[in-house]
Order: structure tokens, then C-alpha cells, then sequence
């Protein structure tokens, strides 16, 4: 949903992960784990073998979504001009995948979720990292128009890395 949030600049990976996510709602309801075509995800580190729960953990308010999404994905497969595959780094990589093509694995932004490489921002002993220059958008997003949820991030990444709370760059 962030991604589509996001407009056009991630609106491709909205669509193919919104498509899947409707895949996987189908086969949980008719319990058929081989309805679901993962071959979009071939070559990326997204697990293809899954087992599928007895129902969706869905509240009302998901179910509503749902239908939303249902009814965004209809829309954007009616349009020819979106790619309908996966967008690539310059490497070649799944731009969200934390190994490369070369098998080598790269921490997560703790952040973003995306691979980070080279300039991190390091949280004491934790192992956790953030890209240094997402981590520095935003402090200055927190800094410039701070809100609640960003202070409510700041504390979770305090307690989840076992570090204070600070808005050092």
C-alpha cells in the first residue's frame, strides 16, 4: 500500500505486489496453494514455497481494503503502458532484494526495508543499520515536521536496537 501511495514512481511494484497479495487471498479462501503464480519472483530472495493459512487475518477494515485494492488492480490491468515486471537496480538485482546476484547479503535499512550498501548509520551493537542518507530525510522530516508516528518510530528504534533515541545524523 505504500508503494502505491507513492504515485507513479512505485507504482509498477504496487501493482505487482497488490496483484500477488489478491493471489494469495484467492488461494487461502480456496485453499489451493497452486493457484498462485510466484514466477515473477524467480530470482529474487521473496520465499515461493509458503504454506497457506486456514484463513486470512483480516479485520473489517482489511476487508474493505481488500476490495479497494481489488478494485485498483482491475484498473491499472486495464491500462497497456505499466510494466509488468519487477524494476531492477543497475546491477541487475530486485531492487528490494537483500542478496545480490552474487549471493551476497546486504542488512536492511531499518528504515526503508531496502538493501543497504556502503554509508550506513550504525545502532550500537544491534546489528541494525540504516542508509545513511534515508536515515538523514528523516531526522530532517522529524526535525522540520515532526508528527507522533515519527516519534513513535524514533522510540521503537530505540528499543528494538537497544540504543537511545537520537536524532544525530
Amino acid at each position: 500500500m505504500a508503494c502505491r501511495k507513492l504515485g507513479t514512481t512505485k507504482e509498477r511494484l504496487a501493482f505487482i505486489l497488490l496483484n500477488h497479495y489478491l493471489d494469495l487471498c484467492d488461494a487461502i479462501d480456496d485453499q489451493n496453494p497452486s493457484a498462485i503464480d510466484c514466477s515473477i519472483f524467480d530470482g529474487t530472495d521473496i520465499p515461493q514455497q509458503i504454506l497457506l493459512p486456514a484463513t486470512k487475518y483480516t479485520s473489517q477494515f482489511e476487508d474493505d481494503e481488500y476490495e479497494e485494492v481489488k478494485e485498483w488492480v482491475l484498473a491499472i490491468s486495464m491500462e497497456q503502458s505499466i510494466e509488468r515486471n519487477l524494476p531492477y537496480d543497475n546491477d541487475g538485482n530486485f531492487e528490494v532484494s537483500l542478496f545480490d546476484a552474487n549471493g551476497i547479503s546486504h542488512p536492511a535499512c531499518l528504515i526503508s526495508g531496502y538493501p543497504t550498501y556502503g554509508n550506513v548509520k550504525e545502532f550500537g551493537s544491534s546489528g541494525r543499520v540504516a542508509d545513511r542518507d534515508t536515515w538523514s530525510c528523516f531526522i530532517m522530516t522529524q526535525k522540520t515536521k515532526s508528527t507522533e508516528n515519527i516519534s513513535d518510530v524514533l522510540q521503537f528504534i530505540a528499543k528494538w536496537t537497544q540504543t537511545t533515541a537520537s536524532l544525530s545524523l
